[in-house]
């Protein structure tokens, strides 16, 4: 149960940290191409930070790390599928049936807000609502994929 809360911890650190602490920059590029870099930038600096996490938390024994990995996992899982019982056919959340996406993607937005000021490579802008719907729960699988990758490297 520790190695969860420390988990849980990095990961509210790592969303403030992208949603409250990059996420302001946007305003200082002024051209499209100026944002679309720094988003790169952005979504990579999440990404190493995850990987951060997962290289400090591993131990000999990763068993239990893994089992938090797994319940971080399974708890975005079922968000997901609630928010897809309650609004299957769309993500509008100005909608009274699509509301409950925006809390969705607010759980997601450390990892969606730099995918999103990629205009050109919008990965949501193209793509049907149900495409959408499980791209969105792809996204959630990002922080798992890169804290095993750090947890592999320093045991290795």
């Amino acid at each position: 149960m520790e190695t969860f809360l420390k988990v849980s911890i990095f990961h509210f650190v790592i969303f403030f940290i992208s949603v409250f602490g990059l996420t302001w920059f946007y305003e200082i590029f002024q051209s499209e191409l100026g944002r679309e870099i720094f988003a790169g930038f952005h979504f990579f600096t999440i990404m190493f930070l995850y990987v951060l996490t997962g290289y400090i938390l591993a131990k000999k024994n990763n068993k239990e790390l893994y089992v938090s990995y797994l319940l971080i996992i399974m708890i975005s899982v079922a968000f997901w599928l609630f928010c897809l019982i309650k609004s299957p056919n769309t993500l509008n959340y100005k909608s009274n049936v699509g509301g409950v996406w925006l809390f969705y993607r607010f759980y997601i937005s450390g990892i969606e807000v730099p995918l999103v000021f990629i205009n050109k490579y919008n990965i949501l802008m193209f793509q049907s609502v149900k495409r959408q719907m499980f791209t969105l729960l792809g996204l959630s699988f990002l922080p798992l994929v890169f804290q095993v990758i750090g947890t592999k490297i320093k045991r290795h």
